[in-house]
């Protein structure tokens, strides 16, 4: 055929051969997810031959063949696949090893637009443009861009809740997988998932990885990190802790910083709102009463959590900043009114050398607080950092540079403000206050 569509996970991809003579033919594994070819989505125009813009781009990661033989993990190849950079492209170029032949694909992914492009060679008269492992590839791209998060786990839907197993390879998904559909529940799938956000809620998906498959989903109510056990133990986490782990297990590519900022607030968005627990478990049904005691007893309908949960949240960023990492927030309060207001949306990075005018953010008991820098006092070797918010009336008392975490992006260095602009935004501040507290008791 010229041009199929497939859906997966909520993603509508069109196929469409714009050169060579050649047949699109999808291999058995995608025929449950063939839908009709609908308008929008993202289309995908297949071509014969050699992509010439990828002579330009440079190489930023690269993937060599791996197999697993009796648990050791073993390079068969040197080249699999790698991503490509230019300055409006990413470029995933391909090998195709479990094809038999000497095929070679490029994929080349715009900055902007839906419109994406595959040169393939030595494909034959029927080609697969998602063989393996370009299926895995374009997915990944295709969920990041849209910040959703792919996952290797068992995705399982029981009597109404919704969870995936997760875990390092061994840990157990495909027991757990095996347990749950033994006791009668929905396995959404055992080994790739993605996570997508909806208006009611977190939905996990599935992809195609085995033969006659078809597209399942499920709502998320909790996320279990995997391993066995002498017993059944389950240990809830929070905060940071919660956020990394799960990211140890999401599949990502950490070398374009923007990806692994998107990753990280995908992850901690979804944390906010979905348990996460450890789980040591017996590869028996008594893990599967085990959980169902457990969670029949909770409330798992993707309400917010409570205040301690979200007051732990806050440790998150202190610890992401020290990595290295930028990390997105909303500010609370009044004491930057007006550079910044409540319910705005602020970058904060890691700094080392802050000089006067700058936003910085102050730890003060695990918790963020962002003030402008006014003043640094230097006594021999001792260094203290003064600073104050912009419609405060004090400024806060000196500090070490420890306790300096991170500065706001994309403000420029500003000088010290006079006093009477202190007096200004802080009459202004109040003002907003007693405007906000009124529409507070109005609605």
């Amino acid at each position: 055929m010229n041009k199929y569509s497939l859906k997966i996970a909520g993603y509508l991809i069109n196929f469409e051969r714009e050169t060579g003579d050649f047949s699109l033919n999808p291999s058995p594994r995608f025929m449950g997810f063939i839908s009709e070819n609908l308008p929008g989505g993202t289309t995908i125009k297949v071509c014969e031959g050699e992509c010439q813009d990828i002579e330009n781009a440079r190489v930023v990661f690269s993937a060599p063949y791996v197999e697993e033989i009796n648990g050791s993990r073993l390079k068969v190849k040197a080249e699999l696949w790698e991503i490509l950079r230019d300055q409006n492209n990413i470029y995933i170029r391909t090998t195709f090893p479990l094809e038999g032949k000497s095929k070679l694909a490029v994929l080349s992914i715009p900055g902007e637009g839906k419109e994406w492009r595959m040169w393939i060679r030595g494909g034959g008269d029927n080609i697969d443009p998602l063989a393996y492992p370009m299926d895995g590839l374009l997915l990944y791209y295709l969920a990041s861009i849209n910040g959703d998060i792919m996952i290797h786990g068992a995705g399982i839907s029981d009597n109404g809740y919704g969870y995936i197993f997760s875990g390092v390879s061994g840990a157990g998904k495909s027991t757990m997988a095996g347990l749950w559909k033994a006791a009668g529940a929905l396995v959404v799938h055992d080994d790739r998932l993605i996570i997508r956000k909806s208006e009611n809620g977190y939905l996990i998906h599935n992809t195609p990885v085995y033969e006659n498959e078809k597209p399942e989903s499920a709502r998320l109510d909790k996320i279990f990190l995997i391993g066995h056990g002498d017993s059944n133990q389950e240990d809830e986490i929070r905060g940071a802790v919660a956020v990394t782990s799960v990211l140890s297990n999401c599949i990502q590519h950490n070398w374009d910083r923007d990806m692994v900022d998107s990753a990280l607030v995908s992850v901690r968005t979804l944390s906010e709102t979905i348990p996460i627990s450890r789980l040591k478990f017996l590869p028996d049904p008594g893990a599967i009463s085990f959980i169902r005691n457990n969670d029949g007893k909770r409330d798992t309908s993707g309400i917010k959590r409570n205040t301690g949960h979200t007051e732990a949240l806050k440790d998150i960023g202190l610890d992401i900043l020290a990595s290295g990492t930028a990390i997105q927030v909303s500010a609370n309060g009044y004491s930057m009114y007006p550079t910044i207001k409540p319910g705005g949306t602020i970058v904060i990075t890691k700094t080392d050398r802050p000089v006067p005018g700058d936003i910085i953010v102050i730890s003060k008991g695990g918790k963020m607080v962002v003030h402008r820098l006014i003043k640094i006092i230097e006594e021999d070797k001792d260094i203290q950092f003064v600073a104050r918010g912009d419609s405060n009336r004090f400024p806060d008392p000196p500090m070490a540079i420890e306790n300096i975490v991170g500065q706001v992006a994309y403000f420029p260095n500003k000088p010290d403000i006079g006093e009477l602009r202190y007096t200004i935004n802080r009459l202004m501040a109040r003002m907003v206050m007693v405007r906000d507290k009124i529409k507070k008791r109005l609605l």
